[in-house]
């Protein structure tokens, strides 16, 4: 997964995010989901921004 600015309101419409321990995740590309599903711990801890998951 690479460093790139998300636009989370066409992340959160195309599904591109994953919740864990209570934060949601965003992404930019489609791969990432999975790939962060795969593994979150390892990804979460180099979150650059962690979002409160709502709802």
């Amino acid at each position: 997964m690479t460093d790139h600015k998300v636009n989370i309101k066409k992340a959160t419409a195309s599904k591109m995010y994953a919740d864990y321990k209570g934060n949601r995740y965003y992404f930019c590309c489609g791969g990432c989901p999975a790939q962060f599903k795969a593994n979150p711990a390892k990804y979460s801890k180099n979150a650059h921004v962690k979002t409160p998951k709502k709802g």
